[in-house]
């Protein structure tokens, strides 16, 4: 029996092109894949059942040790070098002066930012601290570098520069077409209605779908549910899904982020957050999980009010609830809402 005909006997008619690509040794595993339906097996749908493989690069683990005044020194020390790295050679063409060595006139320094008060806020580095005075909203240990004049032992902030995202940042994409849901809550009729998407990130699954699953990824194998693929993973966690990274978390503090930045759309609190490289800096976690070393190719979270999908320099950024959902085809980065 020819390839042709043995797809067929399971109501599956190949493509010219896909039947090229077909080896021998596949067969059983591409037939048992598919319900006895009929159906056209296209390059696109041979390229997402091809793929199921999923790489765990971060899960967010809390340390059981016992804290000490060490260790906070240490995680602020890493955490401060890592971001004044990056200022510094963006800021390449400016001086950048240590705050212990201030003299009165033009400066740039970089420090943490420490002590918040209505006019200002206490600028730190290894070497020492000053008061900036500023009108800017900013938030209690991020890393910054502060462009101003240095006068009566205080520096006035003329300008602020930020870590943020580079415009160089290589806008990455998987070789064929790749849909990935992204939806708050995993229903029946979801996971019914797109069997044919290989990854489907999730925060919660109905129960019957995967025992109230919280927090992981389910991976499609075709249309037979017992096959799929569940990982449940803490919160934030990054993977890479066909090369392309992604972050994944639970925005548990963006009402008094908005409070602090005195901003209330949640897609501009967002890009405020990326280009501190920080998405919570004045929160205590071990390992700091959410200081953003590799930058991710999408950002997939919950907790905020408002359902959004927005690129930034590369990254796109996938904020769902319960009313929308969205599917992103790692190929062309495009998107479409699900309701």
């Amino acid at each position: 029996m020819g390839l042709i005909e043995e797809f067929l006997e399971k109501g599956i008619l190949l493509s010219p092109k896909v039947k090229a690509k077909i080896k021998e040794s596949e067969v059983n595993e591409l037939l048992a894949k598919f319900d006895d339906k009929d159906v056209v097996l296209t390059e696109r749908i041979f390229s997402l059942i091809k793929t199921d493989n999923v790489k765990v690069v971060n899960e967010y683990k809390k340390g059981d040790e016992i804290k000490r005044i060490r260790n906070f020194v240490d995680f602020y020390n890493e955490r401060f070098e890592f971001l004044r790295d990056i200022l510094k050679k963006k800021l390449n063409v400016e001086k950048i002066t240590s705050i212990n060595k201030l003299n009165n006139g033009d400066v740039t320094a970089i420090g943490m930012v420490k002590d918040k008060k209505e006019d200002g806020f206490a600028l730190e580095d290894p070497t020492g601290s000053v008061f900036c005075i500023s009108d800017k909203k900013i938030l209690e240990d991020e890393v910054v570098a502060i462009k101003g004049k240095f006068e009566k032992k205080k520096l006035h902030e003329e300008k602020i520069f930020y870590p943020d995202i580079p415009l160089s940042k290589k806008v990455n994409t998987t070789k064929d077409n790749c849909p990935v849901l992204f939806t708050k809550k995993l229903s029946s009729h979801i996971s019914q209605k797109y069997s044919y998407v290989p990854y489907i990130f999730t925060f919660e699954s109905e129960p019957g779908i995967s025992n109230k699953q919280k927090y992981g990824i389910v991976i499609k194998k075709g249309n037979v549910e017992k096959d799929n693929k569940r990982l449940e993973l803490n919160l934030p966690f990054v993977v890479e899904a066909g090369d392309i990274r992604i972050l994944v978390f639970e925005m548990e503090h963006m009402d008094d982020i908005k409070k602090k930045l005195n901003i209330d759309d949640e897609k501009k609190v967002v890009i405020s957050l990326l280009k501190r490289r920080h998405l919570l800096p004045f929160v205590y976690m071990d390992n700091d999980p959410y200081l953003i070393k590799k930058i991710p190719d999408i950002i997939f979270f919950t907790g905020g009010k408002e359902s959004f999908f927005l690129n930034y320099k590369g990254v796109s950024v996938i904020s769902v609830s319960n009313e929308k959902s969205f599917l992103v085809n790692l190929k062309t980065r495009d998107f479409e809402e699900v309701k």
